[in-house]
């Protein structure tokens, strides 16, 4: 068989370029030719099909081009799978829940990227107890407008670092949460969930629940929570976590975006401002600490107006 590898083509890290000199059967791993699978055991050996696994912790490599696979619930829980390319879901597929249940020995996941999640709702334990799991970066632009349910997506996911790749997922339907990000203890921040949607959410029990290096919650404060929303157990055993924080979350305004309370903060301070600006004379003189007291010492000189004031604005709050 005459391989063709472009290593400049696809992704290729370490693990998938053990993957690729140890396929024998196909193109390369990312081109199966007439094959939906490839399959590598410990041993080398190279099969095209599931069925012919005699012994799940003997699977080290996967890669499968899911375009005609109906079901993905539990598709590949094997303990020392380290890497597999997986391509081209179907539209039809509504749910991955549990599909890389306790491959805690996987590292990589590549091809997610080429998957359509139009029509996507449960990806509950999808990746939970991928223990070694670094990298989430292929799932930046899924579709996940239509998901209710992400409760234990990445539970016990303790190699994950960071969750910017999820800033742009819509969240709008997701009604379940509970222990999504739980056991996570390699976060420090979440970042990455700023502008998520929370309206439709009915449960965030043990959403973070012993993620012990999580020490800044501060970029989740805006969250548009439902009224009723309970926060039992939501940061359990965060042993980094300032308590203060916690009770300063609990107790934030529901239902205003980070962006909508920027934008009132900003607009009241102005009219604050406005309003002692119209009562004094352009070039009077008065103290700063009636006004911006965080920004400036002494006096303040009103004559260039509103311009000041409002770049003290924009450097305390944003634009």
């Amino acid at each position: 068989m005459n391989k063709n590898v472009n290593y400049n083509k696809h992704y290729y890290n370490d693990s998938l370029k053990e993957f690729e000199n140890l396929n024998t059967t196909t193109r390369n791993i990312y081109e199966l030719d007439n094959y939906s699978i490839l399959v590598v055991l410990d041993d080398g050996r190279n099969l095209t099909s599931l069925d012919q696994i005699d012994d799940n912790e003997s699977v080290v490599y996967i890669s499968e081009d899911l375009k005609n696979t109906k079901k993905l619930t539990r598709r590949y829980s094997y303990p020392n799978l380290k890497a597999i390319v997986t391509q081209n879901m179907s539209p039809n597929i509504k749910s991955t829940s549990y599909m890389f249940y306790s491959c805690k020995n996987l590292t990589t996941v590549s091809g997610l990227d080429t998957w359509d999640t139009s029509h996507l709702k449960d990806s509950h334990g999808m990746f939970k107890n991928c223990n070694k799991l670094t990298h989430i970066y292929s799932m930046k632009d899924w579709n996940m407008s239509n998901v209710v349910d992400t409760s234990s997506m990445f539970e016990n996911c303790n190699s994950l670092s960071s969750l910017g790749d999820l800033i742009n997922w819509d969240t709008t339907s997701i009604e379940d949460m509970t222990s999504m990000f739980e056991d996570c203890t390699g976060l420090n921040n979440l970042d990455g969930l700023s502008d998520w949607n929370m309206k439709s959410v009915k449960s965030i029990d043990r959403m973070f629940e012993n993620c012990m290096n999580l020490c800044d919650i501060d970029s989740i404060a805006g969250w548009n929570l439902p009224e009723n929303i309970s926060k039992v157990n939501m940061f359990r055993d965060c042993l980094e976590l300032d308590e203060e924080k916690i009770v300063h979350f609990n107790s934030q305004p529901k239902n205003k975006s980070n962006h909508h309370l920027k934008e009132n903060v900003i607009q009241e301070n102005t009219n604050k401002h406005k309003n002692i600006i119209n009562k004094t004379k352009t070039t009077e003189r008065v103290p700063t600490d009636n006004i911006v007291d965080y920004e400036v010492d002494g006096f303040f000189d009103y004559s260039s107006d509103l311009d000041y004031v409002m770049k003290v604005l924009t450097r305390k709050y944003g634009k």
